[in-house]
């Protein structure tokens, strides 16, 4: 299929023992006949690739999504902090009744100065 027109000179045992046997391959050594085998390669490092990769991709995607739901949460905090309202007010946001309290606390300790004055 698709992997064997990625890899043309990776051959299967079964491929080798067939080429072999017709003739066409000698994997004999030092004049020694031995049995062909494939060559496409050890299959344990492609074995040990494939789960290094499998866990570090997951890792990464894990991380990802932590990262996105933090920030989700982070930025649902704020507005909710940006949208709180004063109790019984329902026009008065909080940050605002905040700033009219600390405008109101420095005029009025501005205007006990100036009566001690």
């Amino acid at each position: 299929g698709l992997a064997r027109s990625a890899l043309p000179v990776c051959m299967s045992d079964e491929e080798a023992a067939e080429l072999q046997a017709a003739g066409l391959l000698d994997c004999s050594v030092n004049g020694y006949q031995k049995d062909c085998t494939t060559t496409c390669g050890d299959p344990i490092i492609p074995t040990i690739y494939f789960f290094i990769f499998s866990v570090v991709a997951t890792f990464i995607l894990l991380q990802l999504v932590i990262a996105v739901l933090m920030e989700q949460l982070n930025g649902s905090a704020e507005a909710a902090e940006r949208e709180r309202r004063t109790p019984g007010c329902l026009k008065l946001r909080s940050y605002v009744f905040e700033r009219l309290c600390r405008r109101w606390r420095h005029r009025a300790l501005r205007k006990l100065s100036a009566l001690a004055a």
